[in-house]
């Protein structure tokens, strides 16, 4: 809650003004029920009726009225405004802050989970901030006037109404209580459904390849289940709080009255205009505990949603030990010593060693996992090495910043990265350039034909998801923004290539592997293939097995050797 009030800090402008129409909300609804009680007391008798004081106080009550509706309704959009403003900031910072989390870190979670965060839990944060800042503020301000009004104009029956209200709250205090735990277990159930749902929707083809509809609609209907159970059981607490308390304020009315009547029949100086007034601020004076109680569900399950937020945006940054700026001369690359896991387990990578030159073509090679991927992680400080030293151009890559170290690099992974957006957004990613480079990428890359055979050419638009683009489209996509950025006043200086032809067809490797050819000139590349063909051509091979690098030479001398890189070369 104290870092919801951070947020709303940062709109103490629109705040201020809220709290002073709720203020003039208050004062003004809380003159009407005095009005009511002068206008019943210039009613003297039978054909006693000063019609002049009832109809000057009606005048009265009609203003007093018409100001209460339209502070009401200004309070209410200033409320809607900061709600809605903090909401805004929360997602940014949500943004922001994924930016700079760690991959190790987004890699643990479900993104469906995450989705939920930032879409539903910031909603549920606001819509329940809209509906506690205008019943809390009024409220509170409508229960302390009430009580110095009720104690100006009769000290006894003021009494009555305070001493019976407290049961009330303790009621509400009780039922409110066991709502707590559920809301929170909602908000997780709700959730681990949106990462099951975005899970099951991205990836339908295997679903059905697989016949897994039935087992997944059981692990759907579990996850289902159990929101069920835990939406009930809050929901149920959160309906029961305002019948129970309006009964309890339905007794302080009744209490009120009976008193009041006692007082008028004894003459203890209670008039029937003052007992119509005490009732109506009896009326008004229970009225925001149950408006409280009522949105005291919404305030927990908007706490609970705030936490699932702050959760993410509270996460450790990203560590940057570095503080310089790269500038790549030479384009070496070396590794001393470098070890690696993923938190306390195994070491995955033990004892690398290499050292690449400028303009070189180093392969990686080796059965699957044994490291290749995780070597090219730490070159691009996606991770961090636990131990040893990479340098490059012989400076240590954890002594400058991450942007200065990856700006030097092109890569084409294995997955490919496809944004909502048009062919031509997603080739020039990252690159500000003409669309006569786009499309000599195009070319180079084997895909000017295919996007002319579109309906809008390179402005057709396209998602990760697209029907019409097949994996090795989206492949070639990608190579083509590899080629995009190497075109650019700051080219890279390291391509790094991960199976970067694993989705297109042969004939297309062929010509993509020409344009590569000449991509690689001149750069320092390193290229990650199981197909030993490709890089036969490579200046140096490392081959790796269990972490390690087993072997290193070029293709002749490894092949002398008649170690691994034989056996796996001839199978």
């Amino acid at each position: 809650m104290k870092k919801i009030l951070r947020y709303i800090a940062n709109f103490k402008k629109l705040t201020v003004i809220a709290v002073i129409l709720g203020i003039i909300n208050v004062v003004s609804t809380l003159l009407v029920p005095v009005l009511i009680g002068k206008s019943v007391d210039g009613i003297i008798g039978m054909n006693d009726v000063d019609f002049g004081v009832a109809l000057h106080y009606a005048v009265l009550m009609g203003i007093t009225v018409l100001i209460a509706a339209l502070s009401s309704y200004f309070m209410t959009f200033f409320a809607a405004k900061i709600s809605y403003s903090v909401a805004y900031s929360m997602r940014k910072d949500f943004e922001e802050k994924l930016n700079r989390l760690p991959l190790s870190y987004l890699d643990s979670v479900s993104k469906g989970d995450l989705l939920a965060r930032m879409g539903i839990d910031t909603d549920t944060v606001s819509d329940g901030l809209l509906q506690t800042l205008v019943t809390f503020m009024t409220g509170a301000l409508t229960i302390f006037g009430t009580i110095i009004i009720m104690l100006v104009l009769n000290f006894q029956l003021a009494l009555t109404v305070i001493l019976i209200t407290p049961l009330s709250l303790l009621t509400a205090a009780l039922i409110t209580g066991r709502s707590k735990k559920a809301f929170a277990e909602q908000a997780k159930k709700r959730g681990e459904i949106s990462g099951h749902t975005e899970e099951y929707i991205r990836n339908q083809k295997i679903v059905k390849a697989f016949s897994y509809e039935t087992y997944s609609e059981e692990i759907f209907g579990n996850l289902n289940g159990e929101m069920y159970k835990a939406g009930f059981t809050a929901q149920f607490y959160t309906a029961a709080v305002n019948p129970v308390t309006r009964f309890v304020n339905g007794l302080v009315y009744t209490f009120t009255g009976v008193v009041g009547m006692i007082s008028i029949l004894s003459g203890g100086g209670v008039t029937v205009g003052l007992l119509a007034t005490f009732l109506s601020y009896a009326n008004q004076y229970t009225k925001p505990f149950n408006e409280i109680t009522a949105v005291v569900a919404e305030l927990r399950n908007a706490i609970s949603s705030a936490d699932r937020v702050f959760k993410i945006i509270d996460e450790t940054d990203e560590p940057d030990s570095g503080e310089n700026t790269l500038y790549i001369e030479k384009g070496g690359l070396s590794a001393s010593n470098v070890e690696f896991s993923y938190g306390e387990s195994k070491a995955l990578l033990r004892g690398i060693n290499f050292s690449v030159y400028d303009g070189m073509k180093t392969a990686i090679v080796g059965t699957t996992g044994c490291g290749k991927t995780t070597l090219i992680n730490l070159l691009m400080r996606f991770y961090d090495a636990k131990s040893g030293v990479i340098s490059a151009d012989n400076i240590d890559i954890q002594t400058v910043t991450r942007s200065s170290l990856r700006r030097n690099f092109g890569m084409v992974l294995q997955d490919t990265f496809i944004f909502e957006g048009t062919i031509r957004d997603n080739i020039s990613y990252g690159s500000d350039v003409t669309d006569e480079i786009i499309k000599t990428a195009a070319k180079s890359a084997g895909l000017h034909g295919f996007i002319k055979r579109l309906p809008d050419g390179y402005d057709t638009v396209v998602t990760s998801e697209s029907g019409i683009l097949s994996e090795g489209i989206k492949q070639l996509i990608c190579i083509a923004r590899v080629m995009v950025k190497n075109t650019t006043d700051n080219p890279a200086q390291f391509l790094i290539l991960d199976e970067a032809t694993s989705s297109i067809d042969t004939l297309t490797e062929q010509k993509v592997s020409a344009a590569f050819l000449a991509l690689m000139e001149g750069r320092t590349s390193f290229i990650i293939a199981h197909r030993l063909s490709t890089i036969k051509n490579a200046d140096l091979i490392l081959v790796m097995d269990k972490g390690i690098i087993a072997e290193q030479g070029t293709h002749e001398e490894l092949l002398s050797k008649r170690g691994l890189y034989y056996s796996m070369y001839n199978s």
